[in-house]
């Protein structure tokens, strides 16, 4: 009887636990597994709230998939977000307009998916904090505990804490310090790029939404040009767009082993977009007070995350940029398009191991100088190496780390005791503000003199 116990007792302890993330957000739930794997490995469950405008989901794992593209368009598929990708600046506004048109139809019939998971028995919620107001709602309208997880070192804060490696409050910590392990490249990409004549090998990436079929054609041409010109060196180019003209150094393909190859020996530049993902970071129980309002916008779709039939393909398949580039220590050249990628390019290009590229000035003589300028300057791997090394020089795993806090979250009922928090969380925003500094003291002050 005591063998069974104690053989149970790690399911009596094992949490059910829902990861919410943005509408048809690939990158940013993939951002999310290492760490939610992870936390299947302790016997949690963990279920996926995700909607998606496809009637496929490449996450390769067991799902229910409500197909809401009967009811919805895709705005990431539309015309207008590929040219505004290219031409335009990317602001909140443009956001906004893209992604709310295509939800009008739906909201009537939102409330009753969110209602069947609100009503759910969670012990934790984690709410992916970029472009996911359905998190928030369902972490207010469920009144469970809740983890926000940030896809995106984005958030304020972190820029007080980049000169140091670790933080050591409660409310905030970091996983996203591991890197997925190199594979050996396989087949023609091996060959290609093992040609004893090149100098090295040049990887270009750019995601999948950067369409490289709605790109100016001048600055098409520039990039064709260009690496028409390198042939020097190999280029392995993920491409998908208009027929072009390259030259036999230059290999084509809709998917590469972007990973592998910025581990290859042989890669010596990274050109791609600077988005990030997966340097992730969690922030526990800060959620600010959103309105019931903001839910209407949401469809659910609920997924089971089962941990042993996925890891593979998901090492092999993910597609990252700025967090690749510091895994592999290699010079990266930046060209941001939308989001948050222009802001990591420039925290890329402060750390010293990447450079810029303006999407608006672009020219084959513009981008050849900026390739060339990266080829020839040692320095940048340099840095890229020292990155490296500071990135994963830690005595612990950041995911058994990540684990643990969650466990003890766990173990205290969802919330550490109130002392394990900042006071600041309990003051009222005209507290937090100043307002009473502000407003109250230049009055006391003026009704004296008066």
């Amino acid at each position: 009887m005591l063998c069974i116990i104690i053989s149970l007792l790690p399911f009596a302890l094992a949490g059910n636990f829902l990861l919410v993330t943005m509408d048809q957000g690939r990158s940013h739930t993939r951002s999310f597994q290492p760490f939610m794997h992870r936390l299947q490995e302790d016997n949690h469950t963990v279920s996926l709230y995700f909607n998606t405008f496809k009637p496929e989901i490449d996450f390769h794992m067991k799902n229910e998939l409500i197909d809401l593209s009967k009811f919805l368009t895709n705005p990431f598929d539309d015309d207008a977000f590929g040219k505004l990708v290219w031409n335009q600046e990317f602001s909140i506004f443009t956001q906004h307009s893209a992604s709310s048109r295509p939800t009008q139809p739906h909201l009537p019939r939102a409330h009753v998916f969110i209602e069947e998971i609100t009503d759910e028995n969670w012990d934790l919620i984690f709410a992916d904090s970029l472009f996911s107001v359905c998190g928030y709602g369902v972490v207010q309208m469920s009144k469970r505990h809740h983890i926000m997880v940030h896809s995106s070192d984005v958030e304020g804060p972190h820029g007080t804490s980049k000169g140091f490696h670790k933080l050591v409050n409660h409310p905030f910590f970091s996983y996203g310090s591991y890197c997925t392990p190199k594979k050996a490249l396989l087949g023609n990409v091996k060959d290609f790029v093992s040609d004893p004549s090149s100098r090295g090998t040049i990887v270009v990436a750019f995601g999948t939404l950067v369409p490289w079929n709605l790109s100016p054609p001048d600055k098409l041409d520039a990039f064709v040009q260009v690496f028409n010109n390198l042939s020097e060196y190999r280029i392995v180019w993920s491409y998908k767009g208009r027929p072009i003209n390259v030259g036999r150094h230059v290999m084509i393909s809709e998917w590469i082993p972007q990973n592998d190859l910025l581990l290859d020996e042989k890669t010596v530049l990274f050109i791609s977009h600077g988005g990030l993902k997966r340097i992730a970071r969690e922030t526990v129980d800060t959620l600010p007070s959103i309105t019931e309002s903001s839910i209407l916008i949401c469809h659910a779709v609920v997924v089971v995350l089962p941990w042993p039939t996925v890891l593979h393909h998901l090492k092999s398949r993910l597609s990252y940029s700025v967090k690749e580039a510091a895994c592999s220590g290699m010079p990266a050249l930046f060209m941001p398009m939308f989001a948050e990628q222009k802001r990591n390019s420039w925290l890329a290009k402060h750390k010293g191991f990447a450079d810029i590229l303006n999407k608006f000035l672009l020219t084959q003589p513009y981008l050849e100088e900026k390739i060339r300028k990266m080829l020839n300057t040692p320095d940048f791997k340099t840095k890229g190496e020292l990155l490296k090394k500071r990135f994963l020089d830690q005595p612990l795993s950041s995911l058994d780390h990540a684990a643990f806090i969650v466990n003890r979250l766990l173990k205290y009922g969802g919330r550490m005791p109130s002392f394990f928090y900042t006071r600041s969380l309990e003051l009222s925003y005209f507290t937090t503000l100043n307002i009473d500094i502000i407003v109250v003291i230049p009055l006391i002050m003026l009704t004296i003199l008066l």
